[in-house]
């Protein structure tokens, strides 16, 4: 009687660890998909962010011309003009600091 009882349950775990290997096997498959799908997903938000990048330059450009008419739009390249102009001061400075620097 003990021989049957540890025979099956010999059984039951063999079987338990055949259909973890079945999900175990698949949860893989779905796990590379879904990193690969990822990937594609991310290459694509970064040609979108590229593509907003350059409608964004070429809007400042514009605005440089003065061909901008739209208020929003002034708004924005106006205070980006002004972070252009604020990131250069501190760009001067810090070529200072670096030439006075002594190694």
């Amino acid at each position: 009687m003990k021989e049957n009882i540890i025979k099956n349950f010999a059984k039951k775990i063999s079987l338990v660890l055949k259909e973890t290997t079945k999900l175990l096997k698949q949860d893989a498959i779905y796990g590379i998909r879904l990193g690969r799908s990822k990937l594609k997903e991310l290459k694509l938000e970064q040609k979108k962010l590229e593509k907003l990048i350059e409608i964004g330059r070429k809007t400042y450009f514009l605005y440089k011309k003065g061909i901008i008419k739209d208020q929003e739009l002034q708004k924005l390249c106006g205070q980006l003009s002004i972070l252009e102009q604020t990131a250069k001061q501190y760009h001067t400075v810090s070529e200072e600091y670096k030439r006075n620097i002594k190694i």
